[in-house]
């Protein structure tokens, strides 16, 4: 049986959510408190609360954590693994699992995984529950790698040099790059950059390297105030790459890199026009 993966990002907010509902939608022969529900389709797997009401977003969809798959674009053949008479299951929320859930972040763990099992009556066990810093493989073993340059809105789309797996995306179509330490530390380098120009809150990750792990953190919000939180700790594949943002940035193929200087000018260009307008706006100006 298959081990599906997901951001624990994702994964916490709905656990939070469910804890936090008095009512929960309940399936027979599973407990009536608040659950993780696990379902699976063609299309992927995911979890979502079982608080009722549920959590939707701004646009009406309801709240889910999807979990990662690749896609091979020529076959249309995908990592996901559609068990048809294994549809629904039902992760009760209980001690142990809330437990592993909170404590993740302490211990440096970004990546929850589900293991199902045929035995378990579609009532998922605590014990098939594990959490990692990173993924091990994103991609076949394989597969071939080639040479290009990518880049994503969490680089301030800064383009940068690649390996990329042939033929092999995310099933949302989006690159899986691996880099080697030089470009990871130039990219760590453009960030702190990008940070002391016109940083606002959220908008741009930091990396760091310590030994051979690579530390992204994100700023995130806490009881309204703005903190540095750990997403995520790749570690160096044989030959020394990074899976940087792999199943969480939105990374593109480029053919016209970006260098660094265009987009440091076009956020100094903000600022000024920023800057310009708040003081327009200053009280006793006409």
């Amino acid at each position: 049986m298959p081990r599906y993966w997901f951001r624990l990002d994702d994964v916490a907010p709905l656990a939070t959510h469910a804890i936090g509902c008095e009512l929960h939608t309940t399936r027979a022969g599973a407990d009536n408190g608040p659950a993780l529900v696990f379902s699976s389709d063609r299309d992927g797997a995911r979890l979502r609360s079982n608080g009722n009401p549920a959590r939707y977003d701004n646009t009406g969809r309801e709240h889910t954590a999807e979990a990662t798959a690749w896609r091979h674009a020529p076959t249309g053949r995908t990592s996901h693994v559609h068990l048809s008479d294994y549809v629904h299951a039902f992760l009760s929320l209980t001690g142990p699992v809330m437990h592993l859930i909170t404590t993740a972040r302490t211990t440096g763990d970004s990546w929850i995984g589900i293991h199902l099992d045929a035995r378990d009556q579609h009532l998922i066990s605590p014990y098939a529950i594990r959490t990692a810093s990173g993924l091990a493989d994103i991609v076949p073993a394989t597969c071939r790698w080639r040479p290009a340059v990518v880049t994503c809105a969490e680089t301030g789309s800064v383009d940068y040099p690649a390996q990329v797996p042939d033929s092999y995306t995310t099933t949302a179509g989006h690159a899986l790059p691996c880099f080697d330490r030089p470009t990871i530390a130039r990219i760590a380098a453009d960030l702190d950059q990008l940070h002391a120009i016109d940083a606002m809150p959220g908008v741009y990750p930091i990396l760091r390297l310590r030994g051979n792990d690579l530390i992204v953190l994100q700023e995130v919000t806490s009881d309204g105030n703005w903190i540095w939180q750990q997403v995520d700790r790749p570690r160096p594949a044989p030959g020394g790459y990074y899976a940087l943002g792999a199943y969480r940035w939105a990374w593109e193929t480029v053919s016209q890199p970006v260098p660094l200087l265009a987009t440091v000018r076009h956020m100094q260009a903000v600022a000024r026009r920023r800057l310009s307008k708040q003081v327009r706006n200053r009280p006793g100006r006409s």
